[in-house]
């Protein structure tokens, strides 16, 4: 593979991931309580849009939204949409990145779990790749057949 081409996939965020993702569409509501450090009262409620084995993205509305930067650590205090994801409880993750465009009311976050457990990190990727068979089945209208 030249230069080029792995300089040109390092970029393509398609390419660049290392886990297989799923995307939460509108219907589909998982929310988290995230906390910004042990002494902090307060708890920051966001919607996650999208998960994978090695984290999370989330849109926060604008006017909820406290100073969170890049690589500041938050703390997953709950999880709620999904009891199958009630393990994630507790969990420490860095923010790698933002997306702040003037004019939308929401900002997103993408953030990377730090220390996840290996059996957490194996429980998150068996529902990752369970929720990407099942959405591939919906392809499928009712009146198709496979095979």
């Amino acid at each position: 593979m030249t230069t080029k081409r792995k300089d040109a996939e390092m970029n393509d965020p398609v390419n660049r991931r290392k886990n297989e993702r799923i995307y939460l569409g509108k219907t589909e509501v998982i929310s988290a309580d995230l906390r910004y450090n042990k002494t902090e009262t307060s708890v920051l409620n966001v919607r996650i849009k999208d998960l994978s084995e090695g984290g999370l993205g989330f849109l926060v509305k604008r006017p909820e939204l406290p100073v969170i930067k890049e690589d500041k650590y938050l703390l997953l205090e709950n999880i709620t949409g999904s009891r199958d994801l009630h393990f994630l409880k507790s969990s420490k993750l860095i923010v790698r990145w933002l997306l702040d465009i003037d004019g939308l009311n929401h900002i997103s976050f993408g953030c990377e779990f730090i220390d996840l457990e290996t059996s957490k990190r194996k429980k998150l990727k068996d529902y990752v790749s369970t929720r990407m068979v099942i959405s591939s089945w919906s392809v499928y209208s009712d009146d198709q057949t496979i095979g």
